[in-house]
């Protein structure tokens, strides 16, 4: 894993759209994307 402000930029928009997801879709097993740091 390369370090780097885009890669930061990469990880935190994964998060968000992984935070939409797991909101979208509670009770699911898509929570496992959540948890992915």
């Amino acid at each position: 894993m390369a370090g780097g402000p885009s890669w930061f930029l990469w990880a935190s928009m994964q998060r968000k759209r992984s935070w939409i997801l797991y909101q979208q879709t509670t009770g699911s097993s898509k929570t496992m994307t959540w948890t992915a740091c």
